[in-house]
């Protein structure tokens, strides 16, 4: 999954493993919302592809959360923290999309 995802991104964009299934990509210099939504969408197009293992087709399925500094967050704590609120509601929605952090997803996580 990290090479699908490092292949998403741009050279300047990090991209990390946090543990388990959950990644974090840092991508500093986007300019507006629509381009984090539409780096998202490329990132869910490209590492959502099917993965054939030992024989079997294994369909692979991302929820994105976003967090926008300094608007969601001025530290890494939050910036994550706000990011995990939003991921949590594309998943209660039915996965493979993307969602960004607003202030009703803090109250609902609280």
């Amino acid at each position: 999954m990290g090479q699908r995802l490092l292949s998403s991104v741009r050279e300047s964009d990090t991209v990390a493993r946090m543990g388990g299934d959950e990644f974090v990509i840092v991508m500093p210099d986007l300019n507006s919302i629509q381009d984090v939504e539409r780096c998202g969408e490329q990132i869910i197009r490209n590492a959502s592809q099917p993965v054939e293992i030992s024989g079997w087709t294994i369909s692979l399925t991302l929820s994105v959360g976003v967090s926008i500094f300094p608007e969601h967050g001025r530290t890494a704590e939050e910036l994550l923290r706000n990011a995990d609120a939003a991921m949590y509601n594309v998943k209660e929605s039915g996965r493979n999309n993307i969602s960004v952090f607003d202030e009703t997803l803090a109250n609902r996580r609280r």
